[in-house]
């Protein structure tokens, strides 16, 4: 898996992902999210373009991510992905716990939004997305 770190502004960051997110790479994401809030941003563009297999671990470290970056009072977007991550976000309903959006622009609209006001973003990529809190 590989891990890139994109920085917006001093709050806002893109996170391009790639390769296989899966049991054997899940706790490297895990950290890496961990770091990046640490570095001092709370509102993550996680860029899945790239990502070739994702199981449940890896998505068990997405929903990590949300979690600590909500804690800290940002959120996480999805972002960009590819059909057969997609597939995987629809058959698992993750859509329900996360914006997700087809094109970086919109993710990073939406985040850049959302800095003045409280993190509810919905996702323009599934119209039946819902905001779940953790």
């Amino acid at each position: 898996m590989g891990f890139q770190v994109e920085k917006i502004n001093e709050h806002v960051a893109i996170t391009r992902l790639s390769g296989r997110i899966d049991v054997m790479s899940s706790h490297i994401l895990r950290s890496n999210f961990e770091l990046v809030s640490r570095q001092g941003y709370r509102f993550l563009v996680v860029d899945l373009g790239d990502v070739s297999f994702l199981d449940s671990s890896g998505l068990s470290a997405l929903v990590s991510g949300l979690r600590h970056m909500r804690n800290q009072g940002g959120t996480l977007v999805l972002a960009e992905p590819n059909e057969r991550v997609e597939a995987t976000l629809r058959l698992t309903n993750f859509h329900r716990f996360f914006a997700i959006y087809d094109v970086m622009e919109q993710a990073l609209q939406a985040l850049t939004k959302s800095q003045d006001n409280s993190p509810s973003i919905q996702s323009s990529y599934y119209s039946d997305s819902a905001d779940i809190s953790f």
